[in-house]
Parts: structure tokens; sequence; C-alpha cells
């Protein structure tokens, strides 16, 4: 797999995806689709006479804004873009985008807006991951990749690339926090992956290569 020309950036317009818009231009990406996820189920706890039609129509007119300016960004730098939003199950909508626009990786943050610092794998990063077939960039922080761990029978292309093995996760994270590398990528998914990818501080490039195992991400 080479560097990643076209990417499917699903944001959420917090302060991870103000990292990744700046990040994603070193990856070597030639083309972006912007994607928004709106997602009614957020609001259905909001009380009684909650207007959910409204709320959507102005979700949909501040997403259209927000894209519009990331696109102009993206397109200052050479890349060419495209926008749009969906309402629904966001890795739902995120997994489908890919597949239709059929991008090189999906690009997103590690979790949203009202997702607790001590969970290190939202449930939407994990829903994209169980269901993709593409790879995912999970970004965990605004490191411009140039060095990469890699766990896994795959070849990554574009980067400089640092092997590691072993099966015990706990080690493995040991090792990563004393090697200099900026994001990790991971091949395939089983027990000692799916840790790895939950504790994990580095970005991780998450490769589909094999079956996902039953009861993992």
């Amino acid at each position: 797999m080479g560097v990643f020309e076209s990417l499917l950036f699903a944001t959420d317009f917090s302060k991870v995806s103000e990292r990744i818009l700046r990040l994603i231009p070193d990856l070597g990406a030639r083309k972006v689709t912007l994607v928004h996820v709106i997602n009614p189920a957020s609001v259905v706890w909001i009380r009684r006479g909650f207007n959910i039609d409204e709320w959507i129509c102005s979700e949909i007119e501040e997403s259209c804004r927000r894209l519009s300016s990331m696109a102009e960004f993206l397109e200052s730098r050479g890349i060419e873009v495209k926008y749009t939003y969906f309402v629904g199950d966001p890795a739902t909508e995120i997994v489908n985008a890919a597949r239709r626009e059929r991008v090189s990786a999906i690009i997103m943050g590690d979790r949203g807006r009202s997702v607790s610092k001590d969970i290190r794998l939202g449930s939407v990063a994990e829903g994209v991951i169980r269901r993709t077939d593409v790879p995912v960039i999970i970004v965990r922080n605004g490191v411009r990749i140039r060095r990469i761990a890699l766990i896994g029978s795959a070849d990554i292309c574009g980067f400089e690339v640092v092997r590691i093995g072993g099966e015990n996760p706990d080690r493995i994270l040991e090792l990563l926090s004393k090697i200099n590398v900026d994001a990790l990528a991971v091949s395939g998914l089983n027990a000692c992956h799916d840790a790895i990818i939950r504790h994990c501080n580095l970005t991780v490039i998450y490769l589909p290569n094999s079956s996902l195992i039953p009861g993992s991400i």
C-alpha cells in the first residue's frame, strides 16, 4: 500500500478534527472527501417539546458552513475536495461513504467530542474498524507521520517503517514507549492487536487484511 492518495475524512468538528485537517497534506492525499454525520440519536434524551426536525435543519446548515471552510483550506494546498453530510448512524454512514467513493483510507479521530478522555477509542471509531474493508487512520495527536512501527505482515510504503513482533500487548506497548515512531500500523486484528489499538497513545493505522475475531473491536 502506498501513501494515501484519496482519503475520506470523517469529521465531527472537534479539536482533534482541526489537527487532522492540517495533517492531511503531509499524507500525500490528492483527493479528499469530507464527511460529517448528524446523529439524531445523540439528542433523544432532550426534554419534551424539543423539535428534532428543527435541530436537524440547524445542524445541516452549520455542517455545510464548516465543511465548506475545511474544503477551502485543503484546496489551497492543491487537494481536490468534495464534501457531504448524512443523517443517521455515524459508523454506518462513514463506512458506506468510503465504499462508494472507493477511497484509499478513512481518517478520523479516536473519539468524539462528548467521549471521556479516559476512553482511548470511541464508539464511532470502533464501529468503523469493525465494518470497513479499507485502512483506517485513527489520529490521536497532530504529529506528522514520518516513521511508523508496523505489527503484522503487510507492507506500507511512503514511510520509514520499523517492524516489531510479539503477542504480548503489554510488552509491545512498553516497546512503543521507548522507540522513536510517530504512528503504529496494525495489520489484521486479533486479541493482541485489539488491546494495542485500544491502549496505544500513538496514531494508529489499521490495515484490515484479515478477518475480525469474535468479540474483538
